[in-house]
């Protein structure tokens, strides 16, 4: 199921379509992708780069795979949004600015680190969500500084506004 649903690119609607996924560099989801490869069926298609669905019509007319994106079509579309984020940001070169903002987006690449960690799509884009949310912690605690010395500035200014009226005051 995990291998299936990471190679489909999920529409608006109900139709999806194939896409492409980094093969697992080990461990027994590669041992799945190589033998549904390697088998009579050929379901799917693997080389050194990529793996992919061999058919489009397994999307459009395999039932169990068509019940498994529906279940997991916003999962889905979070994975290829995200995903497509990070390859334009390493297109880029990785600037801060293409990271993903705070909000509703940085709690969705959360949720798929902690419910989904082990999809080869997500170990793919782990590092970009990671990088995203430590750098919005850092600008969190830059905008926290930032506001904890314009208050200490705004308290030594009114202390030394008041200080001078006091001694205006005090003078006359």
């Amino acid at each position: 199921r995990l291998i299936f649903t990471s190679l489909v690119r999920p529409g608006d609607s109900r139709e999806a379509t194939k896409t492409v996924a980094d093969p697992p560099v080990d461990g027994p989801v590669r041992i799945i992708v190589e033998n549904l490869n390697h088998s009579s069926s050929r379901l799917i298609v693997a080389d050194q780069s990529r793996i992919e669905n061999s058919h489009e019509a397994l999307i459009q007319y395999w039932p169990p795979l068509k019940k498994w994106v529906d279940q997991t079509r916003e999962i889905a579309r979070t994975k290829s949004r995200i995903r497509l984020a990070t390859q334009r940001w390493e297109g880029q070169g990785k600037p801060n600015k293409l990271l993903l903002p705070s909000g509703r987006y940085l709690e969705e690449g959360r949720d798929l680190q902690t419910d989904h960690g082990d999809d080869p799509t997500v170990q793919e884009v782990n590092s970009y969500i990671s990088q995203s949310f430590a750098y919005r912690e850092q600008e969190a605690l830059r905008k926290m500084r930032m506001q904890q010395v314009t208050t200490a500035i705004s308290i030594l200014s009114i202390g030394s506004i008041a200080g001078v009226v006091f001694g205006v005051i005090r003078s006359q």
